[in-house]
């Protein structure tokens, strides 16, 4: 009798740490089905791309896409862009608490159109169904992207006409955008920036130093221009839908990138910068850069 009740002890012992094992196995699935989730979700987030619909935009577009679809970033739509003189009557008639003829849209004729173009962006995903809302400018590139191109020579052509990737660029654009985005703070009403331009030299930016991987944005923050840019940034529902409340019930007499920093300061949404940056381009900081766009030289992609 003793030694069957032993082996009964023993086989008890065996039976619950292999059943404590199948558990940790699950969970542990678990846990990598949510990484996988995770990591997958960041190349789902719909990305707005403004632009024209000008050759010169299409041709920029065209070569915007074709190093998305290299860098994984591939779920991109449209946000017809408005330009300030061809759809001026457009504009005055749909979105009338714009300004036009404030001091900032007379200096900064293309920012009427851009200002307009996001408040058509506002307007077409205040009731999206998404977790989180790109919107990205039709230059804007992941960082390195241009790394094995000649800056001396167009760079759209040479990206439309043949463009090979370096896959460790890549993954280090891959590793730090994933990084960011399943690390991304929660307040309210959240706006994502992913980087500012630096303009080189220059103190583009001062601000109290942090090794967080995202800073918020404050009325202590002096950008050189009017903030961290509007190249690539993330919108959480409810950051639109504020926004959406704010710009339908005010004048709006600033371009959009002052408008942000307005925003932020007035505390209608919470403005947050990625503190990290993979640059090879010493005109930005961050994880984008703006294709032709140097320290020495712009090429001229733009139009009137």
């Amino acid at each position: 009798m003793a030694i069957v009740k032993i082996i009964l002890f023993i086989l008890s012992i065996i039976s619950i740490v292999a059943f404590a094992l199948i558990v940790n196995y699950k969970n542990s699935k678990y846990r990598q089905c949510d990484k996988k989730e995770t990591y997958e979700s960041s190349s789902k987030i719909p990305l707005y791309v403004t632009t024209l619909s000008n050759a010169v935009s299409k041709k920029r577009s065209s070569a915007q896409r074709v190093v998305f679809n290299k860098f994984n970033l591939s779920n991109i739509k449209y946000n017809p862009a408005l330009h300030w003189k061809h759809d001026a009557k457009k504009i005055e008639r749909q979105y009338p608490q714009l300004v036009k003829d404030c001091k900032k849209f007379i200096d900064r004729k293309g920012a009427y159109g851009l200002t307009a173009s996001f408040l058509q962006f506002i307007n077409t995903n205040v009731n999206a169904n998404a977790k989180l809302i790109g919107w990205v400018e039709d230059d804007v590139i992941p960082a390195g992207a241009e790394i094995n191109l000649d800056a001396t020579k167009d760079i759209v052509n040479q990206i439309n006409k043949s463009y090979k990737v370096d896959h460790n660029i890549v993954k280090q654009f891959n590793t730090l955008y994933n990084n960011v985005l399943e690390n991304l703070p929660k307040s309210i009403n959240d706006v994502y920036f992913f980087g500012h331009t630096s303009y080189c030299n220059n103190k583009s930016l001062i601000r109290r130093k942090s090794d967080d991987l995202w800073i918020q944005i404050d009325k202590s923050d002096k950008y050189q221009a009017g903030g961290p840019g509007t190249s690539f940034i993330i919108f959480t529902p409810n950051a639109i839908k504020s926004i959406y409340k704010w710009v339908n019930e005010n004048k709006i007499d600033l371009p959009i990138d002052m408008l942000f920093m307005k925003l932020i300061k007035d505390n209608i949404i919470t403005g947050w910068e990625v503190n990290r940056s993979i640059t090879y381009n010493k005109m930005f900081y961050g994880l984008f850069e703006q294709m032709g766009t140097y320290c020495e030289h712009r090429q001229n992609n733009t139009i009137d």
